[in-house]
């Protein structure tokens, strides 16, 4: 067979695999206000190979929210590793009040707080409470635990500098979203096994859990937009620094896996039914009510991963005042 016929039916295979593709997602019940162009397609996967893209994304420099002021400092943890951090004020906050400390997403290898300053300052605006948007060091240059080394030595910053960021210590919220989510629950594991204060609420949204879903097949129709098999695969190999395996102890790096969870903080755990973690998610959640820690579970018909932050729509609004109403109602009780 000539090189240009392979070179046409390659190519023709290929349109016509995307072409299911786009299919495949018009039958995944997407809501309306939730189908933007890209929808359409499955979404590329993560590799080292997109690594460099990835890190300048992170350099990106977006603004907050009217009426939200922001200022920068260092945390520099035990070890002498230091990193940036944002913290949030709304005006007219009340002094003396609630703080939840903010954990971005990326997969661990990408993302930066200062590019998500539109979103953070809205939540702390919304949440009428001071935030405190914390980096730590990405993978796969900086495998577990740095990462959650670097939210536990936050945690504790914001805690004993409570009376220079002038809130209650006993009222801290940790607020993780997709990776973020993995590191703030590995978080409250490790606070809870060296009887360190706990914080008094954990929202999780849309958290990567269970490293166990990258042994799966894939999904008929999970994961296809925003975080793929392949991009799961690649952000827990960057995260662990090695493969997942079956066979594993319990660590802190995979909160999926721990058999009690007993002790640990209420939580509001949220995703989509088309995003990757669904399943994960919502055995952690149900996990965690069997085991007496109230957690607030809310499923999002036709959600795909990251469904809320790429355009306001009304499912996102309601997604959010869930998540808003239960992190008031934790700190007003607490």
């Amino acid at each position: 067979m000539k090189i240009s016929t392979v070179i046409r039916t390659v190519g023709s295979l290929a349109v016509a695999d995307l072409f299911v593709r786009a299919r495949t997602q018009k039958r995944s019940y997407i809501p309306k206000e939730l189908r933007l162009p890209f929808t359409l397609f499955r979404s590329p996967s993560f590799s080292n190979a997109l690594l460099p893209v990835v890190r300048i994304l992170n350099l990106i420099q977006d603004h907050p929210v009217t009426d939200v002021s922001v200022r920068t400092t260092v945390i520099t943890s035990e070890m002498g590793v230091s990193n940036k951090a944002l913290i949030y004020r709304p005006l007219g906050v009340k002094p003396n009040g609630p703080v939840f400390m903010y954990i971005h997403g990326g997969g661990t290898f990408g993302g930066a707080p200062q590019i998500l300053q539109n979103r953070v300052s809205a939540y702390a605006r919304d949440l009428d409470m001071v935030a405190v948007a914390i980096q730590y060091r990405l993978s796969p240059m900086n495998p577990y635990p740095a990462p959650l080394d670097d939210a536990y030595a936050a945690y504790h910053w914001i805690r004993n500098n409570a009376a220079e960021l002038d809130i209650d210590p006993a009222r801290v919220i940790v607020f993780g979203e997709s990776a973020g989510g993995l590191i703030a629950a590995g978080l409250t594991h490790r606070l809870l096994d060296t009887g360190d204060p706990m914080p008094v609420f954990q929202v999780l949204s849309q958290p990567m859990l269970d490293d166990r879903t990258t042994l799966k097949p894939k999904p008929r129709y999970r994961g296809q937009i925003a975080w793929t098999p392949k991009s799961n695969r690649y952000g827990w190999t960057s995260y662990l620094g090695r493969r997942p395996q079956h066979s594993q102890p319990e660590s802190w790096a995979t909160p999926a896996r721990r058999k009690d969870l007993a002790g640990l903080p209420p939580a509001w755990i949220g995703v989509g039914t088309l995003d990757l973690f669904h399943d994960e998610d919502a055995a952690y959640a149900e996990r965690l009510n069997a085991a007496g820690v109230p957690c607030q579970f809310l499923e999002v018909t036709g959600g795909y991963h990251g469904f809320d932050t790429l355009k306001v729509t009304s499912i996102g609004k309601s997604y959010r005042d869930s998540f808003i109403t239960a992190a008031r109602r934790a700190v007003n009780h607490a």
